[in-house]
């Protein structure tokens, strides 16, 4: 039997989320705070325990649209793709155990939230990680299927950039340097005009004449990891590009900041891609498990800059992944026709996850008539 607990300590909470397979950085208390204070909802914190063993966590956000009572995992607009459960399962207990365990574990918290909150509506986005879904579908819900891209960034780097498809190795190998300066934290660009073998002897090897002075590489492009004022600046360019588009950024510049400072070092990774000094775009990154997960960005260039940002930003933060020894890259972009194409030629693999929802008979027709959440 299943008994569901409600966590106060974040220690220990986070505790769990280091343990259970499948969590992310969305799942650590830090994260889901912030969540909870910028979509004003409530948060539970629950576990699942079989005696004193726990078996999974599922945080829950609860509040009111209207007249309506709704439990989320995670909420809509928060920037989150996916939250909901991660088990804490022995890998080596057989396949029917974990099934029976994650099934009892699914009803028990299901059984929870109608007890404690009775919402009228429930939307659940579990990870990919979380493949168990059937409990759901068996306890009344709706599954939709949702697509994210997942790429193998645990090899050699070459080989990593080999399987690309032509124009992206193309337009990384013309322009990033794997052998630049560092200086300040940035990697040095080539610039315009220069290949990477510019440089290069008469033998041809292009670390012969290769000066480490980042004057000789170029006019002033780099790539370098930044901090609160980096955030700040992503969020007000993310805020711009979707005024431009007549759409509204749905998050604050005080949840990406407080994220940022509240989350362990190293897990929220702010990328400034700068010209002569000056940021034109960028990205945050998430780590977490051995998980990198391309998060905010990349904002269209503020300026006219005759080098592919994106593909540079995206090779930049995987090679840095890399050397965290994450395992797996999430790149996104796969639900969103404009973007599936452009993401598809890091060659990665197409993952699936689901979106699991439940509306009361009564609620039913009226809700209908709310499109609050996101698909």
């Amino acid at each position: 039997m299943i008994d569901v607990h409600r966590i106060a300590d974040d220690d220990q909470w986070n505790t769990y989320v280091e343990r259970a397979a499948g969590s992310s950085a969305f799942h650590r208390s830090e994260f889901l705070r912030a969540i909870a204070t910028e979509t004003d909802t409530d948060l539970d914190l629950l576990v699942g325990k079989n005696g004193e063993h726990p078996i999974g966590i599922f945080p829950v956000f609860s509040g009111r649209k209207g007249p309506f009572r709704t439990a989320f995992s995670p909420p809509p607009e928060a920037g989150i793709p996916h939250l909901g459960p991660a088990t804490m399962l022995d890998p080596n207990i057989k396949y029917r155990k974990a099934a029976k365990r994650t099934k009892e574990f699914v009803e028990a918290c299901v059984e929870w939230i109608d007890d404690e909150i009775d919402p009228h509506y429930v939307r659940i986005v579990p990870n990919t990680a979380f493949e168990e879904v059937r409990p759901f579908r068996w306890l009344g819900f709706d599954l939709t299927p949702r697509f994210t891209y997942e790429l193998d960034v645990d090899r050699g780097e070459d080989e990593l950039l080999r399987s690309f498809s032509r124009d992206a190795r193309t337009s990384i190998q013309d322009s990033y340097d794997p052998r630049c300066a560092v200086t300040d934290g940035g990697e040095q660009l080539l610039g315009e005009g220069e290949s990477e073998n510019a440089d290069a002897g008469e033998d041809g090897n292009a670390d012969a004449g290769k000066s480490a002075d980042v004057e000789e590489l170029g006019p002033g492009y780099a790539i370098e990891t930044g901090g609160v004022e980096t955030v700040e600046y992503l969020s007000n360019r993310l805020q711009e590009r979707f005024a431009e588009q007549g759409e509204t950024f749905p998050l604050s510049t005080e949840f990406l900041r407080t994220v940022y400072e509240e989350l362990p070092d190293g897990t929220v990774e702010a990328y400034e891609f700068r010209v002569d000094g000056e940021p034109v775009s960028g990205r945050i990154s998430l780590h977490h498990g051995g998980r990198l997960t391309f998060w905010q960005g990349v904002p269209k260039p503020t300026a006219d800059v005759d080098l592919p940002i994106n593909d540079l930003v995206n090779w930049h933060s995987m090679r840095d992944a890399r050397e965290r020894d994450c395992e797996v890259a999430e790149l996104s972009g796969a639900n969103i026709r404009r973007l599936w194409d452009y993401k598809a030629k890091f060659n990665p693999e197409l993952a699936t996850y689901h979106i699991l929802e439940r509306t009361s008979p009564t609620a039913a027709p009226a809700l209908k008539a709310y499109k609050w959440w996101n698909s």
